[in-house]
């Protein structure tokens, strides 16, 4: 226990050239307009349960080499979940700003579920189990807010389908005057890197003696069972993605992207946002494109 050897240092490379290629996706995905990216979290978040799935059996391997509590496991693990955390985080905040535009919620907030984060920060709190690390307490606390959210979610939810119910849904007629306003907290971290992953080396040190070192038996294989148990492109439900045809003009297309991606900047208030987006919108729905009014759309905000 606590020995360096050819095993490990296999282990590490194997668990580097993961991380190397995992960057490039997430680089790839967070360099994509706000819409995109959304249109895209599907596929975003099988490459996050991806990750852990693939650096699994490294992980126990430099567990049982080196020991729970050695440092070089530590940083290794922490390369892997801080990634984890930092994906998921920045998805998740991109949907709760759009569920926050009042205009948008009752149209979108149907169609939304947040079990995906949830399922995937539970399967990395139980990887995390017996190591104390920074990302863990990030995590526990995500976790929470996540499901809080969800939760209030899901009372709005039903509330517009007690209202639908009853024969007095007229959001649709009139979104201002009607629509329950729906706030959920984003999750605000200063330490989150929005841009980009950049790798950092991670170096196996000779062995120290740290004390105790050994998990239960029974957590061994955990980090194995727990991604098996939970496939992310098989068992959770995915939300909703806007702009998912692409049979849409291209500057349709421009311009709500724009739109979003200010509104992500706070370049523009959610009241500007709302006014922009009730009008194409409509466009959409009516599948009628008027090129103009798309042009003093985008020149307008595009001054801003």
């Amino acid at each position: 226990m606590g020995e360096v050897n050819d095993h490990t240092n296999q282990s590490k490379s194997t668990i580097e050239s993961i991380l190397m290629e995992y960057d490039v996706v997430y680089n790839s995905y967070i360099s994509l307009s706000f819409s995109d990216f959304l249109k895209s979290k599907r596929d975003f978040l099988i490459s996050i349960n991806k990750l852990i799935a693939d650096t699994a059996d490294q992980v126990i391997e430099l567990k049982n080499n080196l020991g729970i509590n050695h440092a070089s496991y530590i940083e290794i693990v922490n390369e892997i979940y801080v990634r984890v955390y930092q994906s998921i985080v920045i998805a998740y905040n991109k949907e709760v700003s759009l569920l926050n535009i009042s205009s948008k919620s009752i149209r979108v907030a149907p169609k939304m579920y947040f079990n995906a984060y949830i399922n995937l920060l539970k399967i990395a709190l139980s990887n995390l189990s017996g190591i104390e690390t920074w990302v863990k307490l990030k995590i526990e606390s995500s976790l929470q807010t996540i499901i809080d959210n969800d939760s209030e979610l899901e009372d709005y939810n039903n509330q517009l389908n007690e209202r639908n119910s009853i024969g007095v849904f007229l959001d649709f007629i009139n979104p201002s005057e009607n629509t329950v306003g729906l706030k959920l907290e984003k999750i605000i971290d200063p330490d989150l890197v929005k841009s980009s992953i950049k790798p950092t080396e991670t170096k196996i040190e000779q062995p120290c003696e740290t004390g105790s070192q050994e998990l239960a038996q029974d957590n061994d294989e955990s980090i194995k069972s727990n991604v098996e148990k939970e496939q992310v492109s098989s068992s959770i439900n995915f939300s909703y993605s806007p702009n998912e045809e692409t049979n849409y003009p291209k500057l349709f297309v421009k311009v709500e992207d724009l739109l979003y991606k200010y509104l992500e900047n706070q370049k523009i208030d959610e009241s500007t946002f709302q006014t922009h987006y009730d009008v194409i919108y409509n466009m959409k729905k009516n599948k009628d494109f008027d090129e103009e009014v798309l042009k003093k759309i985008y020149i307008e905000i595009k001054s801003v």
